[in-house]
């Protein structure tokens, strides 16, 4: 399977997790859709300001945006994929996928896990 390099138009993660699940990343708008059917099922979970809040992830360093920012970009192909998008599709695939970020001290970070990264 040939893979292709990131550049930069947003939809990396579900292109290249589509080719690591499927073979072919011919899949990653299912993947997309997929994303957003969680998204918008199991709102508590990605909605800081729903009433009925999980909050999983339990670090205020990791930035989010609103629910309906998160929404929107999962819908939109060309847009980004953040930590909430990353919960949402293991949660689809029944893969979890843990990150353990470096553990340093706070007084050495300034801003940790807050830069938007697009790719």
């Amino acid at each position: 399977m040939k893979h292709t390099e990131p550049d930069g138009r947003g939809y990396m993660y579900h292109f290249h997790t589509a080719g690591a699940k499927t073979g072919s990343e011919i899949h990653h708008v299912l993947l997309r859709l997929l994303t957003v059917l969680e998204l918008l099922e199991h709102r508590p979970y990605y909605d800081s300001d729903h009433r009925k809040h999980v909050d999983l992830i339990s670090d205020n360093r990791v930035v989010s945006g609103t629910y309906e920012q998160i929404l929107d970009d999962a819908v939109n192909i060309n847009s980004y994929s953040g930590m909430s998008h990353i919960y949402a599709l293991s949660a689809v695939l029944g893969k979890p996928r843990s990150y353990y970020p470096p553990q340093l001290a706070a007084e050495f970070v300034s801003e940790p896990y807050t830069r938007k990264a697009v790719g």
